[in-house]
């Protein structure tokens, strides 16, 4: 399992689709543990939805990450 201080601090993050589209603002992780979700956290959006971030092949960039967006 996860601990908390190994995921680094997600909420107010800017998430976009590959492209740059945005997609919203990460307002909480719902599920950052390996055991349960190996292959990405689980974070709920600002408009309600919720994404999964991968763990791998998200690019990272400060204050924002970009992920496949299906």
């Amino acid at each position: 399992m996860s601990s908390v201080g190994e995921i680094p601090s997600w909420v107010g993050t800017r998430v976009e689709g590959l492209d740059g589209r945005p997609v919203g603002r990460v307002e909480a992780v719902q599920i950052a543990d390996r055991a349960a979700c190996p292959t990405g956290l689980l974070v709920r959006l600002s408009d309600g939805s919720r994404a999964l971030v991968p763990l791998q092949g998200a690019r990272r960039g400060p204050g924002v990450v970009r992920v496949p967006v299906h």
